[in-house]
């Protein structure tokens, strides 16, 4: 039997001749509290897709969708990836208990990373030679071609393996290489876009490198913001002629570092004539040697772009910001493998992971008075 003796900011119960404390979770929770600013900023957001994914068929569900949404978003921010640990923190932290209870485009910085994608290390299958083909067994000479067609198609022509457990996952090497030996690992390519320190762009590649990433991202970008960025900045990985061509053509200034930057710098390159950098041209070239010579063009402008002061702050606040924010998701946040498989599920697992990390980062500059600030502060020589 329980007998109520008092009210205020907590009620006190008397359960078999013990007191017990009923605490109230709204006078716990800070008002400055990191879970108070998600649960504000995503009470704004348009749940009619979400309701209509919710089958009317069977049992109502335990909570509403839009609460749980929140939980994710939230369990995200604190580095909770696991359905099971989420379920254990809305049990039993006051936080989480609380929110089951409640319902500019200047530049843009670019870099990407690798993440471990769930499948097994050693599932790889890579695409066989001719002489292989070749030599082996005509009585399963058909059964194997046949298995070998159904790998290509799904290989595709972008890359050269993929994983039996996770066919969307290429065999890559990883910065986190545990066993020290260039270990191949299924994975992801992840690129991000990052905007006055907010993640404003999110995409997954197959690609094992960033040069082929740069146009089908901006793309994806444009046509979620509805508007493109004046300047694009980015790392040597993302040099190309085709890359510099599309910039062109949208009427983006390119900022990306070329290969050979740092080499330029130096006199033993600047007296090694033997160098196309340090070649001059004829009036009359092929067509092979004008392709070259726009390449070259380009990198040169590249590198007169960047080294003006504004180039120079880019390229910091692009080390800052990018980089910057891969460490937090990886260190911070603990993030370093998915939980699902598949493109499609991978896309939602990094869409939850770059709304916490916004709001996290919104909750830390508000804490610090630094709402205003969009780019670094530090004085750039």
């Amino acid at each position: 039997m329980k007998i109520k003796l008092k009210q205020d900011q907590y009620s006190v119960y008397e359960r078999r001749g013990q007191l017990v404390f009923v605490l109230n979770s709204e006078k716990m929770i800070p008002e400055d509290a990191p879970v108070r600013l998600v649960s504000a900023m995503l009470e704004e957001l348009n749940y009619e897709a979400l309701y209509r994914a919710y089958s009317p068929r069977g049992r109502e569900s335990a909570a509403d969708p839009q609460v749980m949404f929140e939980v994710l978003v939230y369990g995200y921010l604190c580095g909770i990836y696991s359905s099971r640990k989420l379920e254990e923190a809305c049990r039993y932290r006051v936080d989480f208990m609380w929110l089951m209870g409640e319902t500019d485009h200047g530049a843009v910085f670019v870099d990407g990373t690798k993440l471990e994608s769930r499948a097994g290390r050693y599932t790889f299958v890579w695409r066989k030679s001719e002489a292989q083909r070749t030599w082996e067994r005509l009585s399963h000479l058909l059964e194997q071609w046949k298995a070998y067609e159904s790998q290509l198609f799904i290989m595709g022509d972008g890359r050269n393996s993929y994983s039996k457990t996770d066919e969307d996952a290429t065999f890559m090497r990883m910065k986190e290489d545990h066993m020290r030996n260039g270990q191949l690992k299924p994975g992801y390519h992840v690129q991000i876009g990052v905007n006055s320190e907010y993640i404003t762009g999110i995409e997954v590649f197959s690609d094992r490198s960033d040069v082929k990433t740069l146009k089908p991202f901006l793309r994806r970008l444009e046509g979620f913001h509805r508007a493109r960025y004046e300047d694009v900045v980015a790392d040597a990985g993302y040099e190309s002629l085709e890359n510099d061509l599309y910039l062109d053509a949208t009427g983006q200034a390119c900022f990306i570092k070329p290969t050979n930057y740092d080499q330029q710098k130096s006199k033993k390159f600047q007296k090694q004539t033997g160098r196309i950098e340090n070649m001059t041209y004829g009036p009359e070239q092929p067509k092979q040697l004008c392709l070259q010579k726009t390449f070259w063009e380009k990198r040169a402008e590249t590198t007169q772009r960047i080294t003006f002061q504004r180039g120079i702050h880019l390229r910091l606040c692009r080390s800052i910001q990018v980089e910057g924010a891969f460490a937090l998701l990886k260190n911070d946040f603990g993030f370093r493998r998915f939980l699902t498989r598949g493109r499609a599920n991978i896309r939602s697992e990094l869409f939850l992971l770059a709304i916490a990390f916004d709001l996290k980062k919104l909750w830390i500059k508000r804490e610090h008075g630094r709402l205003q600030t969009r780019v670094s502060e530090k004085i750039t020589a």
